[in-house]
């Protein structure tokens, strides 16, 4: 053997060592694709489809694409080769043919991975390793290093160099067959705690994925030589740029449009720029193979769009990548190929039209005869898995593989289904996560001994207690003594409206007018207090009752929660707690106590914040638009952020890759003159907004637009197929209930007795906390997530303390004390702050002379910093005149 052959032979091992890199990359590629149950199947199904691959490609498959040609179309010798009598290089050139045909297995398959079976997916790779990709070789290919007549393509001049369209256009157009066959895939709306966890951890192996690929595809179209050819430098460096090129101009759109880069879009991206270049990287110099990549990188997204339009949707993006890429890398050798390679003879017209009869070719084989195939097999059986396997994965069910969860998952979902805790978490240790079982487990505890003590109270109370819903007043809950007291079994008092008991129409209004039920009710909750009404029992005869209101969030929906008691003479009603004789004066105070300042730019960035594992879990991308000097609103913060999430939430879970947008104005009302807000969400998919038959009180718009009602707003929604999804929120810049306390120009003052507490700080669990610890009759917690949003709020309110975190978003710490130093003296609120870390001496220098305390947030900070805030607050109420501690 001569030296050449022998430099020959080890370039062709080489080559095909880097397409293993490809394999691999389209392996790490699923890894990051697959959900926690499917990743066992990822790996296996590689591994057998090499196996059964190369098994097809030896027995018929390098026969049919390289064998002596029937008339240009498919080979008909050359099968099962024996190696032994051959040249030296023979041998390397079938594993390069062999891994060729793996890397058109791997990738036509993987955009149905998690939904084709184990068994299917051996038979697809026996028939694309076996069958298509022969014929479309031999087509392209065949003939290319003999004299002898070879596919019909490459004899009438079809250049495709590395296989643009023998192999990535075959791939995309297999797959295509593929998706069509499964038909559009079904959102998943499941409360399984592992398709709510967000694993940043396959972002890593998405990456590696693209990188191994990048590295590889230089093998595909260098190792196209056969032999070590002096322009293999030349190929492999025009592929690299192509790779790149297309991998940064695929996020132009989604830079110009929404600012953001998305990274499987920079992994389409660089796989379309290799598939462009594949045809002509022999022929083009290396501006041209940036165009050609950089070209092919830019449609991507809009391919995308279009197959999510006609309703075929790969979440890989391996097929539009392919599509694209490999329709135009075969146009475009025409287009900047050496014009001496192509042929003078022919017009640029020619050739193009010459090449793009070669792609029609291919595309029609590689899609028409699995297509076939596929709709002749599902006539007996059934290629796909069941819906149930492919929302738990397909490890357990196809390779009997549990997910090392499966145990608390189970427990989990029968403690929701039976709403019972008896049941512990079995083989922990086992399973290597003794960790999350054991915290559970703590969860459990807390639970079963909170319960059970509220159980045994609902049930051995002698009061009647009863648990209604708020939109329809019908009881949900009640305990046996409400029954013994209404005279009737709690079965047939169940399912019926209060109101048939209970005689709320007949309860008056502050001035003497008739109230509506659910308006009455909101005004006994916010007062706490006692109240006698008429209640009638079933059997016609009536009685006096004294009833204690208040709202509770249960599992199903808001609802009203009543202990009441048959009034008795000289019992009385001592065991409800009652108002002090002066209740009555500040009974407005009580009132708006919940109505505070809203920093709305604040507000919506914590929603979208928290919305955006949703979306992005679920391919989607949500945008946002509002100025952040937007401005300030008063009303109940909780329930508003608790209707925009609800919002949110709902039009995450019911789109996929999808795009959203959320925006926010002020305007004049046409009639009041008052300013609103108006929160504008648009989907770029149609979404039911509508409720279906029998779940009006379940559907999550229409308890919104109930919740928007009683806020004062309104919700207005349009929804049609052909067109955006819209959904406007109006609310009022100032609540219903807050306009009288608003319109003062005074600034608002402490509670009687008591004093306004600033907490600024950005951790909305932290200010929870806080607040709940310190909220009580003497002291009012007023909140702000950054210093911009304090001062404002200073400027409003007659502020008694400030309690400061110094690490915020827009303006820290620091520069909020700064502002407070421009103040006059007296009129300066003191300050605490409650820092995350130790100060450095710069740090506490700057903040001397400004801060009563400097409290630490420790591990376990909570009690401790309490009570030494409560201690200062104790001390300033002494010193303002105030409540005495």
């Amino acid at each position: 053997m001569s030296i050449q052959t022998e430099v020959d032979l080890f370039w062709q091992l080489l080559a095909s060592g880097l397409l293993v890199f490809v394999i691999a990359g389209l392996l790490f590629l699923t890894l990051g694709q697959a959900s926690f149950g499917n990743r066992v199947n990822a790996v296996s199904r590689t591994l057998a489809g090499l196996a059964v691959g190369v098994l097809a490609f030896w027995l018929v498959g390098f026969g049919i694409s390289f064998g002596k040609s029937f008339s240009g179309v498919f080979g008909w010798s050359g099968f099962i080769p024996s190696f032994m009598d051959s040249a030296p290089t023979y041998p390397a050139f079938f594993i390069y043919q062999f891994l060729t045909a793996a890397i058109v297995v791997l990738l036509s398959s993987t955009p149905v991975a998690n939904r084709l079976r184990f068994g299917s997916h051996l038979c697809w790779s026996a028939l694309m390793a076996g069958l298509v990709y022969p014929i479309c070789a031999h087509v392209v290919w065949n003939g290319v290093d003999k004299e002898l007549p070879g596919g019909w393509l490459l004899t009438s001049g079809f250049i495709d160099f590395g296989g643009s369209s023998a192999v990535c256009f075959v791939a995309a157009c297999a797959a295509l067959a593929l998706l069509v066959g499964a038909g559009r895939s079904k959102p998943v709306h499941t409360k399984n705690i592992k398709a709510l966890i967000v694993d940043r951890q396959r972002l890593a192996w998405k990456a590696c994925g693209v990188l191994l690929l990048w590295l590889g595809w230089s093998g595909m179209t260098g190792g196209r030589f056969f032999e070590m050819h002096e322009s293999v430098g030349r190929v492999m460096a025009v592929t690299f740029l192509a790779g790149g090129a297309g991998l940064v101009l695929s996020l132009l759109p989604s830079l110009l449009i929404r600012r953001t880069a998305p990274l499987h879009y920079m992994i389409a991206g660089c796989l379309a720029g290799l598939a462009a270049i594949s045809a002509s990287a022999h022929l083009v110099p290396a501006g041209s193979a940036a165009l050609i990549g950089g070209v092919a990188g830019i449609l991507v997204p809009f391919v995308d769009r279009f197959l999510i339009r006609i309703k075929v949707e790969d979440s890989t993006l391996i097929t539009p990548a392919l599509l694209v890429g490999g329709a135009w890398g075969v146009v475009a050798v025409a287009l900047y190929g050496d014009p001496e390679v192509l042929g003078l003879e022919r017009t640029v017209g020619e050739r193009i039209a010459l090449q793009a009869v070669g792609v029609f070719t291919t595309g029609i084989l590689a899609f028409g005869i699995p297509y076939l195939l596929l709709r002749v097999v599902s006539l007996f059986v059934n290629p796909w898995a069941s819906e149930q396997a492919q929302r738990e994965g397909l490890d357990e069910t196809e390779h009997g593989v549990a997910d090392p969860m499966s145990d608390i998952i189970e427990i989990m979902e029968l403690h929701a289904q039976y709403k019972s805790l008896d049941e512990g978490i079995p083989n922990a240790e086992a399973h290597g996560i003794q960790n999350l079982a054991v915290a559970y487990q703590r969860v459990v505890d807390a639970l079963v001994d909170s319960s059970g003590f509220a159980r045994a109270l609902f049930n051995t109370v002698p009061d009647g207690v009863i648990a209604f819903s708020v939109d329809t007043l019908r009881v949900t809950r009640l305990n046996s003594a409400a029954g013994v007291i209404l005279g009737a079994p709690s079965e047939s008092i169940a399912g019926r409206e209060v109101t048939r008991f209970i005689d709320l129409k007949s309860v008056p209004g502050p001035d003497g007018e008739a109230v509506e039920p659910v308006t009455w009710l909101d005004r006994c909750c916010k007062s706490g207090g006692p109240v006698e009404i008429r209640v009638v029992r079933p059997n016609g005869t009536d009685f006096k009752a004294t009833f204690c209101f208040t709202k509770a969030l249960l599992k199903d929906g808001p609802h009203y929660v009543t202990v009441f008691r048959e009034n008795v003479e000289g019992r009385g009603v001592a065991w409800l707690p009652k108002k002090p004789a002066q209740a009555e004066k500040p009974a407005k105070k009580q009132e708006t106590s919940s109505l505070k300042p809203i920093v709305v730019p604040e507000l919506l960035n914590q929603l979208c914040d928290s919305v955006h594992s949703i979306f992005d879990g679920r391919g989607s991308h949500l945008n946002r638009s509002w100025s952040p000097d937007l401005g300030i609103m008063t009303g109940d913060r909780n329930r508003i952020r608790g209707l925009l999430l609800g919002i949110l939430t709902y039009a995450a879970n019911s789109t996929q890759r999808a795009q959203a947008a959320l925006a926010a104005k002020v305007f004049k009302h046409p009639e009041t003159k008052d300013d609103w807000y108006c929160f504008r969400l648009i989907l770029d998919k149609h979404v039911n907004i509508y409720a279906q038959a029998g779940e009006e009180a379940t559907h999550p718009l229409q308890k919104a637009e109930a919740e928007a009602k009683r806020l004062g707003g309104f919700l207005a929604t349009e929804a049609d197929e052909e067109k955006p999804t819209r959904i406007d929120l109006f609310l009022p810049v100032i609540g219903v209930e807050a306009k009288e306390l608003v319109a003062s120009s005074e600034p608002v003052a402490a509670p009687e007795g008591g004093i306004n507490v600033l907490l600024v700080e950005d951790d909305e669990r932290y200010r929870m906390v806080i607040r709940k610890l310190l909220s009580d009759d003497h002291c009012q917690v007023i909140e702000a997530a950054d210093g911009q949003a304090a001062l404002q709020i200073l400027k409003e309110y007659q502020i008694n303390l400030v309690l400061l975190d110094l690490s915020m978003p827009q303006m820290d710490g620091f520069q909020f004390v700064d502002h407070l130093r421009e103040m006059p003296v007296e009129k300066r609120p003191p300050i605490i702050v409650l820092s995350g870390q130790e100060l450095t001496l710069e740090e506490a220098a700057r903040l001397k002379d400004s801060t009563r305390a400097v409290l630490p947030k420790r591990q376990d900070p909570i009690p401790k910093i309490a009570s030494e805030i409560k201690s200062i607050l104790a001390s300033q109420a002494r010193l303002s005149g105030g409540v005495d501690s």
